[in-house]
């Protein structure tokens, strides 16, 4: 066997599994496969968002998370969030947050590239060019690709920008329609040329400040030249003759998650015994809670639009990545196709993350061990 991949759209999978297949890392085929679902689940991840990394070394037996999650602009917001309403089910309404002053700073591009100089060993340029050919072309919507455009119709396309993307014919794409984003292939080539420190530091990150600037946000230059990708050591638990390693504070998933093994002890995973660890995780989730996963104070963040893939190599090597644009907030940055996250409208700000601080997350890559090799990557 040379690897296996999971992921949320078959066109991501497809990706990473041509890498394995090729001889390619799990890291290798986790960012290959992390690029075209910037295209097929585009209104949940891109370079506009935020995210995190698992990779498990099998030689070593270390486990490392990379934190590219976003995090709160240096100044503040001068525009007004924009509130808008995604009907669920015609009876299920839910409130959501977005606009320009909803844009946090982002770190999935930064993330994908620190993790590929870390562990890749296939030419970065290889890894992204499906996804720029993909993009330029098109695909044909899934069932649920179509219904997730349905649903997110009134965030995706309440902006002229987002609505020349995500609209045809003045209505969202349905199943079975072809979806293309020609101009994210343009700005995917351009990322397998010269890397992605055009979207931090060169002419992109400045078309990206000057379109959140101008719509009222609160991002900056300076923000994204200073945006770093973060290293930490996991956290971890024993359970049951396993070992659970997954992200570690300032967010809470992991935690979360740790805390429930804890709960259930030596006790067989009962359905009773499971949702007494739920109550014990649920009690954990309040505002004390996400304070003590800072050394300042934070807000317990959680996301509504989350994508996630998970490798597995020949070698034993795992990488488990986490991506999100929070809800998918229509902030389109024109002639782009980069679609900027809503995460600041997730959260009420007031008194909770400092400017320039990373926002905590309830996503939770994980990877569980067994004798030191891995038994679950996810």
């Amino acid at each position: 066997m040379k690897g296996a991949i999971a992921a949320g759209h078959p066109l991501t999978a497809a990706a990473g599994a041509r890498v394995l297949e090729a001889g390619g890392s799990a890291v290798d085929a986790c960012v290959a496969a992390a690029f075209v679902s910037w295209v097929c689940e585009s209104p949940l991840t891109g370079p506009g968002g935020g995210g995190f990394m698992l990779v498990h070394e099998a030689e070593s037996g270390r486990t490392v998370v990379l934190d590219f999650f976003v995090a709160v602009p240096r100044a503040a917001a001068v525009g007004e969030l924009l509130e808008l309403a995604v009907d669920f089910d015609g009876d299920t309404q839910q409130l959501f947050r977005t606009g320009a002053a909803a844009v946090a700073v982002p770190g999935t591009a930064l993330g994908l590239e620190a993790a590929h100089r870390r562990w890749g060993r296939v030419p970065w340029a290889e890894l992204v060019a499906p996804a720029s050919a993909l993009a330029r072309d098109g695909f044909e919507l899934t069932p649920i690709q179509g219904y997730l455009h349905d649903i997110l119709d009134g965030l995706l396309r309440h902006s002229p920008d987002g609505d020349a993307m995500y609209g045809v014919d003045g209505r969202a794409f349905r199943s079975g329609e072809r979806f293309a984003i020609p101009a994210l292939g343009a700005t995917l080539d351009r990322l397998a040329a010269e890397g992605v420190s055009v979207l931090y530091t060169g002419d992109l990150a400045e078309r990206i400040v000057e379109h959140v600037r101008g719509g009222g946000g609160a991002l900056a230059l300076e923000d994204l030249a200073a945006y770093e990708v973060i290293p930490r050591e996991p956290v971890s638990v024993e359970y049951r003759g396993h070992e659970f390693r997954s992200n570690p504070p300032p967010s809470s998933g992991g935690v979360l998650i740790a805390l429930g093994l804890l709960s259930l002890g030596d006790r067989d995973p009962t359905p009773s015994a499971i949702a007494d660890a739920m109550e014990a995780q649920e009690a954990a989730r309040d505002a004390a809670f996400a304070r003590a996963l800072y050394s300042g104070d934070a807000a317990l963040q959680v996301l509504k639009g989350t994508t996630h893939i998970s490798v597995l190599d020949a070698d034993g090597n795992a990488a488990s990545l986490s991506a999100s644009l929070g809800s998918g907030s229509g902030v389109v940055v024109p002639g782009t196709g980069i679609h900027l996250n809503n995460m600041l409208g997730e959260l009420d700000l007031a008194g909770a993350s400092q400017p320039g601080e990373r926002l905590t997350s309830m996503m939770a890559p994980s990877i569980v061990l067994k004798d030191g090799a891995p038994r679950l990557d996810g």
